[in-house]
């Protein structure tokens, strides 16, 4: 039986990370998504070859994050997982290592007021606003009072505000509704 095998070019990655620099505006941080193994490339080596390019790295989990700081990565790494604050220790070494956080309910939040309360630190956290996925975040309708709410906590740094496109690749009107919810949003803030 032959073996499978997959050839990974840095040279090809780097090439592909600079092509999407070049197509966002001035100043917008690219943030390479690199969960779940990279998709397969192999995580840790990924994020070896994009560390010096990138401040940013995303991943799903607490746990990928912290495999991440066992590798030695020092980057900032946000994770956008689905938590539910049951595995305290994850996220209090979460909050330990700076790494940042996604907040999508209030419940969210209070777990990770707490850790960061727990640990005299203060959790860098980016907040997901829902503008349609209807999968996770806070309700559009809520956004900006939650978002007021959690920048006066001091156990807590908003280092980010995000959504995610249901369809962009499938429904460009509906991708831009969400864009413009978005948008609204962050010129009331």
């Amino acid at each position: 039986m032959p073996l499978t095998t997959v050839e990974i070019s840095k040279k090809a990655i780097l090439c592909n990370f600079r092509q999407f620099k070049k197509i966002v505006p001035l100043g917008t941080e690219v943030m390479p998504v690199i969960k779940s193994n990279a998709y397969g490339h192999g995580m840790g080596e990924v994020a070896k070859i994009l560390k010096d390019h990138t401040r940013y790295f995303v991943v799903v989990s607490i746990e990928e994050a912290l495999m991440l700081r066992a590798r030695g990565i020092k980057n900032a790494i946000l994770v956008l997982g689905n938590y539910d604050g049951s595995d305290k220790r994850a996220f209090c070494e979460a909050v330990s290592k700076n790494i940042e956080l996604a907040v999508y309910s209030a419940e969210v939040l209070k777990h990770i007021t707490a850790t960061a309360q727990k640990a005299a630190k203060q959790a860098l956290v980016h907040i997901k606003i829902d503008t349609g996925m209807s999968r996770f975040g806070v309700p559009l309708k809520e956004a900006i009072k939650f978002i007021y709410y959690a920048a006066k906590l001091k156990e807590i740094q908003i280092r980010g505000i995000y959504s995610h496109f249901a369809a962009s690749d499938e429904n460009e009107e509906f991708t831009r509704i969400q864009a413009d919810r978005f948008g609204k949003n962050l010129a009331a803030l």
